[in-house]
């Protein structure tokens, strides 16, 4: 039964202030929805941010076995290390779009590369070696990369058509 609004001139209104409540609580559910899914490009700058200050950490470089001056084979571990994810985070971004989105949806895209970054991280936590963290970072590029071609689409899919621009935009932020 519909809510009903004070009567006018003895006839009752149906009040639509019922439906604003359920639309505006429709609404807050997807903002906080793009929000979330928005993180997902967060994490790609955050972790490239990261990692260079990582190297700096004297116990991070003694479990490495990195000496102190760089030398010419970690100079090159370092930039796999920082570019494997880059590395991971574009070819994954240009081949998932077909491969995966467009087969199984946005949504599955998203799970299959927040798993993938968390694998990544996961590996990344464990590593004994150098080699072991680039393999960590090329597996959390891979998910990024998944995520960063997803998100956008994902979002502009269920966001309202007049905040729509907006929500995307907040991806890119």
């Amino acid at each position: 039964m519909a809510a009903t609004a004070p009567a006018t001139e003895g006839k009752a209104v149906p009040d639509s202030r019922q439906g604003q409540d359920v639309a505006g609580a429709s609404n807050m559910r997807v903002i906080l929805l793009c929000l979330f899914v928005a993180n997902t490009g967060f994490f790609h700058g955050y972790d490239n941010g990261v990692v260079s200050d990582v190297f700096t950490m004297d116990p991070f470089r003694d479990m490495m076995g990195w000496p102190t001056p760089d030398d010419e084979e970690v100079a090159f571990q370092k930039g796999l290390t920082v570019n494997g994810f880059n590395i991971g985070a574009a070819i994954s971004a240009v081949l998932c779009g077909h491969l995966i989105v467009d087969r199984y949806g946005r949504k599955p895209a998203l799970i299959l590369g927040s798993v993938l970054f968390a694998v990544g991280g996961l590996v990344q936590t464990c590593a004994l070696n150098s080699w072991m963290l680039i393999v960590g970072r090329l597996v959390a590029g891979v998910g990024v990369g998944i995520t960063s071609c997803a998100g956008p689409a994902y979002i502009a899919e269920v966001a309202p058509s007049k905040i729509r621009g907006a929500m995307v935009g907040i991806y890119q932020s």
